[in-house]
């Protein structure tokens, strides 16, 4: 009998160590897994962290991008502009260029115009005397010749 009370003491002593070995095992699996959820919550965070990041560059990354191409395009309309207004000047300073022309060509004619009636008045002019000191020398010529006879008649 005591023999079965030391066998059932052990049986018994025996099962409560597996028991407790069973509840360290458990336990240790529980703590395990709770470090594994506890991993996976910070590598689910970090990831979250990771993208919400990523997204943040790219919404940055394409702001720049649009903020780059509305500089680009509000460049190239200065250009443009530039570039029509210094047309523009151009355009402005030819036109002014050939109205001077114009004008000098105009003046210039003007003074041929006059330069030719000056000259042709002159050559009138000398024309004009020279008959006038051809007349007079005829109208010596007649006079000598009228004397010459008057004096002949008188001899």
């Amino acid at each position: 009998a005591m023999a079965a009370a030391r066998l059932a003491a052990r049986r018994a002593s025996d099962a409560a160590q597996r028991g407790a070995d069973a509840m360290r095992e458990t336990q240790a699996l529980e703590s395990i897994s709770s470090a594994q959820a506890e991993a996976k919550r910070i590598a689910d965070a970090e990831e979250a962290r990771l993208m919400e990041e990523l997204d943040r560059k790219r919404s940055e990354a394409e702001a720049e991008a649009q903020r780059m191409k509305l500089e680009v395009a509000r460049k190239r309309a200065e250009a443009e502009a530039e570039a029509r207004r210094v047309q523009a000047e151009l355009d402005a300073t030819k036109r002014a260029a050939d109205e001077e022309k114009a004008q000098l060509e105009a003046k210039l004619a003007e003074a041929r115009r006059a330069a030719d009636t000056e000259s042709q008045r002159l050559v009138d002019s000398r024309r004009e005397s020279a008959r006038a000191r051809a007349a007079e020398a005829r109208a010596a010529a007649d006079a000598l010749e009228a004397e010459g006879r008057a004096k002949r008649r008188a001899e």
